[in-house]
């Protein structure tokens, strides 16, 4: 009981960081309710708890390929994603796409989004013409996408 008092006392407490809040996976299936920042209890060796940040977060894609419509392919070495997950909807974007649904809804996506937008496009609108608009392009295209399906 010395050895195993202590151990099982580590074991059921978790940490979740500020500006983020736990899911809890109990024995593979994810529970409807969320962990708040701070410690928090859990059932030893049953439970598994994942932290999502409901803050602010910047998703890096580097190397996204442009490929316009005269054949030339142009490459953009990085673009910023800034996004915030709602803390209402942590369950159904856990349950529904993983922990780490910013893989699939925008670093996947935009690599579409950009071939979409390029290819409708010449090399000179791309880099001189509408350059100063491609985000705004970008973002409109990435939204009206996660509105609909997201």
């Amino acid at each position: 009981m010395v050895v195993l008092g202590p151990l099982l006392a580590y074991k059921a407490t978790t940490q979740v960081p500020s500006n983020s809040v736990g899911v809890v996976y109990r024995l593979g299936r994810l529970q409807p309710d969320l962990l708040q920042p701070g410690y928090n209890f859990q059932v030893p060796f049953l439970d598994t708890v994942h932290s999502v940040s409901v803050s602010f977060l910047t998703e890096r894609v580097s190397d996204v390929p442009c490929g316009c419509n005269g054949g030339i392919t142009i490459y953009f070495d990085l673009i910023e994603v800034v996004h915030r997950l709602k803390r209402s909807e942590v369950i159904a974007t856990v349950a529904n796409y993983t922990k780490d649904y910013a893989q699939t809804w925008i670093v996947d996506r935009l690599h579409h989004e950009m071939n979409q937008l390029c290819s409708a496009n010449s090399l000179q609108n791309i880099y001189i013409t509408e350059f100063e608009d491609l985000d705004e392009k970008l973002l409109k295209q990435m939204q009206g996408f996660l509105e609909a399906w997201a």
